[in-house]
């Protein structure tokens, strides 16, 4: 019975040992298995930072890109209005100096009105 107990024993002793070296390599593993996922993840982290750099250098170039792009625009509307303010000056100039040109063909034939108003005036007076 003694000779059972110690086979008992060692038998128990040698799976106690198993079982804390199974429990130490399985430790390292995870030990080694979390290293591994930290490196990982730190790879991971730059590679975010790197990204979100990457994102903000083109938010800010589109950011910019976008008030050129409108500046453009503004100063194209604004050249587009001033034309048609001067189309229209110009009408309104081109108005006024036809005006002037029909009162200064009045101011033209007024002698040759003068003359015909003096040959009805001394008609009419050679007639009484």
């Amino acid at each position: 019975m003694e000779l059972i107990g110690i086979v008992f024993g060692s038998l128990i002793s040698a799976i106690g040992v198993l079982l804390l070296a199974n429990q130490q390599s399985t430790k390292q593993l995870i030990k080694n298995k979390f290293d591994e996922l930290s490196k990982r993840m730190d790879l991971q982290d730059e590679k975010i930072d790197d990204q979100d750099e990457r994102i903000g250098t083109l938010a800010k170039s589109f950011s910019d890109c976008k008030q050129n792009c409108f500046q453009a625009f503004v100063q194209k509307e604004d050249w587009l209005r001033e034309a048609g303010n001067g189309r229209v000056k110009l009408e309104e100039i081109s108005t006024i100096l036809n005006q002037i040109v029909g009162k200064f063909s009045f101011v033209e034939k007024l002698p040759e009105m003068a003359g015909q108003i003096a040959r009805s005036i001394t008609k009419e007076i050679k007639d009484r």
